[in-house]
């Protein structure tokens, strides 16, 4: 090995990863729909990740929340009604 980085990808490969938990937490932490992207894959996503974690259901309402484009977070702005549940 030559460096750093490749021998830890190469560890994961053969044994998987050290922190699974971490990983996923990491990974919901920069979650973020893109402009281009269906709701749907950002919700499977989300679901597969929130999972593989012990967070709460508020923390993970507002890591859901944040990872939305702010075209659908306008909409949901002006449905006062959904924001309980998202927010």
């Amino acid at each position: 090995m030559t460096s750093w980085p490749d021998f830890v990808e190469e560890l994961k490969m053969n044994f998987g990863t050290i922190d699974p938990t971490g990983d996923a937490e990491e990974d919901l932490d920069h979650l973020c729909m893109r402009d281009n992207q269906r709701i749907l894959k950002y919700n499977v996503k989300f679901n597969r990740l929130s999972a593989r974690v012990d967070w709460g259901d508020s923390a993970l309402r507002h890591r859901y929340y944040k990872g939305l484009p702010d075209c659908i977070k306008d909409v949901l702005s002006q449905s006062p009604n959904l924001l309980p549940f998202i927010s």
